[in-house]
């Protein structure tokens, strides 16, 4: 089950368990007022229908029931009665958590499938997209040949390495299987991204600090949490902005000089975006992955000024 259909499924619910339950003990308290006045009344019918009149002209009613209550006997009663509406209680309680665990069930049922039916239709366009990339790789290259390797080609070539990126954070946003880990050199990843990025945005100023450093991860998907992270500090920066890449005290912060985050609370909310452009489900696909890396990640902005992303990295893990 997904992240979403989870927080969907737990509040449908704890609503639909508290709700009832809230009606179940008004219905228990009343049965047990009910029962026990009509106890109450049986002692005041026993006491009209008393036969030891040393006893029934000793008390008037409201003393005999004054003097009953206070005995071991209908003390004792009154416990019963509250152990057994106590015992039906326990009984109802768990046919009702039955009850909400079924209908928050039936409650995601249509989301799951509308879920469902969205990443099969993303799935076939990233399928369909494979066709013009490969044929756009094969003309370039044809260009290559022809013209030899400039600027513009080798920007184009850029472009559609873009693309594919983004395919595979697609392909990742879409995969619910437990990501394989083992020991890898980050320094390598971070320093080709870099490079990457400065051949595209030449009107940023990158600064790069950063040394061997091996963690236990996957590397494909920390691949793509480093490219996103890049890419926005890039793509929302300010011109002639910087882009500071830099490992300390067992943090990887990227940060920016551009127009900083509104809402840095729901930037990793899916389909939030700040901007027109993208379509809000970069930093969602971040934020999940490092969920199922076990690394933390956390932001600092400041309108204006620029945001700061720190992954704290799991060295020695």
């Amino acid at each position: 089950m997904k992240i979403y259909e989870k927080e969907t499924f737990i509040k449908s619910f704890i609503l639909f368990f508290i709700v009832q339950n809230i009606f179940l003990a008004i219905v228990m308290w009343q049965q047990y007022k009910s029962v026990s006045h009509n106890y109450d009344m049986k002692v005041m019918y026993d006491f009209d229908k008393c036969i030891d009149l040393s006893i029934c002209n000793k008390y008037t009613k409201d003393n005999y029931m004054n003097y009953y209550m206070n005995t071991i006997k209908y003390k004792s009663t009154i416990n019963s009665i509250k152990i057994d509406i106590f015992k039906k209680s326990i009984l109802f309680i768990l046919i009702l958590f039955i009850i909400s665990l079924t209908f928050a069930y039936y409650t995601i049922t249509p989301l799951k499938k509308a879920l469902k039916l969205n990443d099969e239709f993303i799935k076939d366009i990233l399928h369909d997209i494979n066709t013009p990339l490969s044929a756009l790789r094969i003309n370039l290259k044809i260009l290559e040949k022809q013209f030899g390797k400039n600027d513009t080609i080798k920007r184009s070539q850029l472009s559609i390495d873009a693309i594919l990126d983004m395919q595979l954070s697609f392909r990742y946003f879409l995969s619910h299987s437990k990501l394989e880990v083992e020991k890898i050199n980050i320094y390598p990843i971070v320093f080709q991204k870099v490079n990457y990025y400065k051949a595209i945005y030449k009107n940023l100023s990158f600064e790069f600090d950063m040394k061997d450093i091996e963690i236990v991860t996957n590397k494909e998907a920390f691949t793509r949490v480093i490219d996103n992270l890049i890419s926005n500090a890039c793509k929302y920066n300010s011109p002639n902005g910087k882009v500071n890449i830099i490992y300390q005290n067992s943090q990887l912060i990227i940060s920016d000089s551009g127009i900083g985050i509104k809402n840095p609370d729901k930037i990793f909310d899916r389909y939030y975006k700040e901007s027109q452009r993208g379509i809000g489900i970069g930093l969602d696909i971040v934020k999940k992955l490092c969920d199922d890396l076990d690394i933390e990640i956390e932001l600092k902005s400041e309108l204006g000024k620029g945001s700061k992303f720190i992954i704290l990295l799991p060295i020695g893990v």
